[in-house]
């Protein structure tokens, strides 16, 4: 109990509970929305008023981004990996911007804004920082992937001949491995769910491919990306 109310007490925690009931939600509708029309507006509703939620809680959310991007900069890291994970940010920065103006102009505390468009520009933007985010974990995978071939060729050369104490270092090298190789597995999961969301959005699977995400497909998508980050922010019992 006292890590629940831990994760739920963080801002970010709570959101991503959040989401998991909007997009819970939003299956919920789909799967009953021929079978019990009543059940599945209620649904749509909670749906819906947990989407504006969300977003209201989200205001200024672009200001994280910006020291994001600061940090980023002046990380050591190399720099394709940099500029992706820069890019990555910068997606995200114009994404909050565009949906904060979306969500309040549909409340109605700003005029003279385009609603709908401001919500396909924050999609834009959300596509394109998930997608730098792709290419960096994919990068990533590969780097790791070829740590972990060097590590087999290594431990394999070495035979049984290896002391207590080059063994140790083989067990500790192969268990960071095994952490990063589950850290970018999901991270690809997380993303690639929301990208369901982002490209549907943007009417792109129809324009492209000439069909669309049911609510279903978009729901699944959204629920694997909210409950792979619950996961993540949930904290470590001590």
């Amino acid at each position: 109990m006292d890590q629940f109310i831990s994760f739920v007490n963080q801002t970010e925690g709570r959101d991503k509970l959040c989401k998991v009931i909007q997009y819970g939600s939003r299956i919920v509708k789909y799967q009953t929305a021929d079978s019990n029309k009543q059940l599945a507006a209620k649904f749509q509703g909670l749906f819906e008023g947990m989407r504006d939620a969300r977003k209201l809680f989200r205001l200024f959310k672009s200001i994280v981004e910006y020291q994001k991007i600061q940090q980023l900069a002046a990380a050591k890291s190399p720099q394709h990996i940099k500029t992706l994970n820069i890019l990555s940010r910068l997606g995200f920065f114009f994404y909050w911007i565009f949906d904060n103006l979306q969500i309040l102009s549909k409340v109605k505390f700003i005029e003279g804004v385009d609603k709908d468009k401001a919500g396909k520009r924050a999609a834009f933007f959300w596509l394109m920082g998930l997608l730098f985010s792709i290419a960096v974990t994919l990068i990533q995978m590969y780097e790791v992937a070829k740590e972990e071939g060097l590590l087999n060729a290594e431990i394999r050369a070495t035979g049984s001949s290896a002391d207590e104490r080059v063994q140790a270092s083989f067990k500790d090298r192969r268990a960071k491995i095994a952490k990063a190789k589950f850290d970018n597995t999901l991270n690809l999961l997380k993303n690639m769910g929301d990208t369901v969301t982002a490209t549907q959005a943007l009417s792109i699977p129809k324009n492209w491919f000439g069909f669309d995400f049911n609510d279903g497909q978009v729901g699944f998508g959204g629920l694997l990306s909210a409950v792979i980050t619950c996961y993540q922010l949930y904290p470590a019992k001590k």
